[in-house]
């Protein structure tokens, strides 16, 4: 049984999820390829059902269908409708993971879309989408307590590694308690 904050953290949620995709199909009549061709409807439902997960954040959210669909342009572009798959790669090796982008590369493969794609209705919706959750979660609903936006998550080289072991099935050796910048910055270093 749910108890009251959670049956109001629901419906505050579903509520903001029906107003950000009702503006999304508003704002897209009329455009030559709207906006809700692009999984922003699965982009909704994560930034507003789980705002303080890390894929809900707003790196994540803009950097997620901005590299993925830059990938899926690059692909495209260079080598036809080859390995699309690569963008999920890219979003994870530039820390901007966010699952529903991982499609975006597909929508540009499928439909040969031109660079401009990238900016509108991807880089733009992707900005929207940001300001609409900021606003709901930090001024309707509260119930991210400022988080978001606010606070950077930081995701630790264990963790990264913890995931790669389990989906590769390998063992990658990790200094404890690295951050994933600090990682990166010794990398590049």
């Amino acid at each position: 049984m749910l108890n009251r904050p959670q049956l109001l953290a629901m419906l505050a949620g579903a509520t903001g999820g029906v107003i950000a995709i009702g503006s999304m199909a508003a704002f897209s009549i009329g455009r030559a390829f709207p906006l809700f061709a692009i999984p922003f409807a699965t982009s909704i439902v994560t930034v507003l059902g789980s705002p303080r997960a890390e894929p809900a954040q707003p790196r994540a959210l803009v950097g997620g269908h901005l590299v993925s669909t830059l990938v899926g342009l690059l692909l495209v572009k260079l080598c036809g409708p080859a390995p699309w798959i690569a963008a999920v790669a890219a979003m994870h090796r530039t820390g901007t993971f966010h699952p529903p982008p991982g499609i975006d590369p597909l929508v540009v493969v499928v439909n040969n879309m031109s660079w401009h794609f990238l900016v509108l209705p991807v880089g733009v919706g992707a900005l929207l989408l940001v300001t609409f959750a900021s606003a709901w979660h930090n001024l309707v609903t509260r119930r991210a307590k400022r988080r978001y936006l606010a606070h950077p998550v930081v995701v630790t080289v264990e963790d990264r590694a913890h995931v790669f072991n389990h989906v590769s099935g390998t063992k990658a050796k990790v200094n404890p308690g690295t951050t994933m910048a600090a990682s990166m910055m010794r990398r590049s270093g």
